[in-house]
């Protein structure tokens, strides 16, 4: 494993029953002073599925949730999220043919 340093001080795992074990990569990142946590959550397969056909992992986004949630307790002094930026057409697009183009 090609890791020189912690990627993070704490850091989770979610690894599968169909992929071989983590024991190794977790080895490795306890080595190397991460704080790792691991979960198991068995026969995800939507990042190698064709994503028009693939299902949202509930169960994981939830396992990565509730870890965020226990490893970083929300505080008094945490800073409010920002509102999302809605994405507007550059003034100078101009249409030429059926696509647009802007000026940059």
């Amino acid at each position: 494993m090609a890791l020189a340093q912690r990627p993070a001080p704490k850091v989770l795992v979610i690894d599968a029953a169909n992929i071989p074990s983590d024991e190794p990569l977790l080895e490795k990142l306890r080595g190397l002073g991460a704080e790792v946590a691991s979960r198991h959550m068995p026969g995800h397969k939507f990042l190698i599925s064709i994503p028009h056909h693939s299902a949202v992992p509930q169960a994981i986004i939830d396992a990565i949730v509730a870890w965020f949630g226990e490893t970083f307790p929300a505080s008094a002094a945490a800073v409010p999220p920002r509102t999302r930026a809605t994405a507007t057409p550059p003034r100078a697009a101009t249409r030429k043919s059926r696509s647009w183009s802007a000026a940059v």
